[in-house]
């Protein structure tokens, strides 16, 4: 793994310190209105258990930055642990993304974030499988004519793991819709009558949205 483990450290306590704004919250409350949701993120932060959405409805395809597992998982083994549990919240790191203080370890072993990175072979996936579980269990739960809404906020094509995604649901429901905020690519060419277009931010596209659906009734 070529990452810097001091900067994902450095990366650690500011998520910790972060708060979500309120695009996370108008989320949480519409998922609050119906009957079933999941989260599907490629962020690592952890904002979203942050903003009230329960774990087990949560997957993060990338790992989380609150969790840890061994550094050299394949001589060790696949145990993945919160960081809470290790000496990284009491780590320090500087300006210069030098540790001080004791990296974390796991039952002594040195241990890293569990986050999948660019050619990272050593990303362990048990947490991240079980969370795979249970997002498809949740679609096994849903009939094929159910009216399915994805929104998603910000995923370009760089790295497209949550637009193949969303696109997907399309394939599964056909009476599903997507709803793609994205400030320069929202379109979706593959299923265009599916798909309502929206070129903005994400905060605050959902804050407009929230807004009109307020003034629906909605």
């Amino acid at each position: 793994m070529k990452a810097n483990i001091p900067e994902l450290m450095n990366r650690y306590h500011l998520y910790t310190k972060a708060e979500p704004h309120c695009g996370y919250h108008i989320l949480r409350q519409w998922a609050d209105k119906i009957n079933k949701h999941f989260v599907f993120t490629s962020n690592v932060d952890g904002m979203f258990e942050r903003a009230g959405f329960a774990p087990e409805q949560i997957i993060e395809c990338h790992g989380s930055i609150h969790f840890v597992q061994y550094r050299d998982a394949r001589q060790f083994g696949t145990d993945v642990v919160p960081a809470s549990a290790t000496t990284l919240p009491s780590l320090h790191v500087d300006e210069y993304f030098r540790a001080q203080g004791e990296l974390p370890k796991i039952n002594g072993r040195p241990a890293r974030p569990n986050i999948l990175m660019f050619g990272d072979w050593g990303f362990v996936e048990t947490r991240l499988q079980k969370q795979e579980d249970r997002h498809e269990a949740f679609f096994e739960s849903l009939p094929a004519s159910a009216k399915v809404v994805v929104v998603e906020v910000g995923a370009g094509k760089a790295v497209p793991t949550v637009r193949y995604t969303s696109e997907s649901v399309l394939e599964r429901f056909p009476s599903a819709r997507l709803i793609r905020i994205n400030v320069d690519e929202p379109e979706n060419r593959r299923q265009p009558k599916q798909t309502i277009e929206v070129p903005a931010g994400g905060k605050s596209a959902l804050e407009a949205i929230n807004q009109e659906l307020g003034r629906l009734g909605a």
